[in-house]
C-alpha cells in the first residue's frame, strides 16, 4: 500500500509541476508580446522624434532665411 500512496503522491505532483510549466509558457508568451509591443512603441517614439529634430532644423534655416531677408531691408 505505501508503494501505491508514494506512486499517487508523484503523480500528483508531476502533474502539478505539468501545470506550472505550462502557467510559465503562457507567461512566458504574454511577456514576449508586451516586449514586441514596448519594442514597437519605441520604434514609433524614435520616429515621431526623428520628425520633430526633421521640422526642427526647417523651421531654423525658415527662421535664418527671413533673418537674412529683414536684414537687407532694414534701415539703419
Amino acid at each position: 500500500m505505501a508503494i501505491a500512496s508514494a506512486v499517487e503522491e508523484q503523480t500528483a505532483t508531476t502533474q502539478e509541476m505539468s501545470r506550472s510549466i505550462e502557467e510559465v509558457g503562457a507567461a512566458t508568451g504574454s511577456i514576449n508580446g508586451r516586449i514586441a509591443d514596448v519594442a514597437a512603441v519605441g520604434a514609433t517614439s524614435l520616429e515621431a522624434a526623428n520628425q520633430a529634430r526633421d521640422s526642427s532644423a526647417e523651421v531654423a534655416r525658415g527662421a535664418e532665411e527671413l533673418r537674412a531677408l529683414v536684414k537687407r531691408f532694414r534701415i539703419d
